[in-house]
């Protein structure tokens, strides 16, 4: 499975490519979303991993792109611990399939990346 990692934080970055790797999965990773619709022109990915609070709220963009041109790339959204204390994300954002708290567990990073994409596919 190939999957796209968009995290501005390069050690959570790093470590999240590590982990998902030796879990297995392919990983291509970004600091931004300019970076990523670089490699979304050149790659096709299963999932995207995009953090949230990057760049000001460009993932949000990334995952409206991604809903619209990329239909088959489960999108999961990596937020801060307080956002959407209610549960009120994937009605606000509906480009994205799921939403996780940081600090990420990467065992449920991969298993809701198994998830969303077989839901896709």
């Amino acid at each position: 499975m190939n999957c796209l990692v968009v995290e501005g934080d390069i050690s959570l970055r790093r470590d999240i490519v590590k982990a998902m790797t030796e879990a297995g999965y392919r990983c291509s990773a970004a600091s931004s979303a300019n970076e990523a619709s670089y490699l979304l022109k050149t790659e096709r990915f299963d999932a995207a991993v995009l953090d949230m609070t990057a760049e000001n709220g460009a993932s949000l963009l990334l995952a409206e792109y991604l809903h619209i041109f990329h239909t088959q790339t489960a999108v999961i959204m990596i937020t801060s611990p307080d956002a959407f204390p209610h549960g009120e994300g994937s009605r606000l954002i509906p480009n994205v399939d799921f939403f996780l708290r940081k600090p990420v567990s990467i065992p449920e990073l991969c298993a809701v990346v198994d998830y969303s994409t077989d839901q896709l596919h």
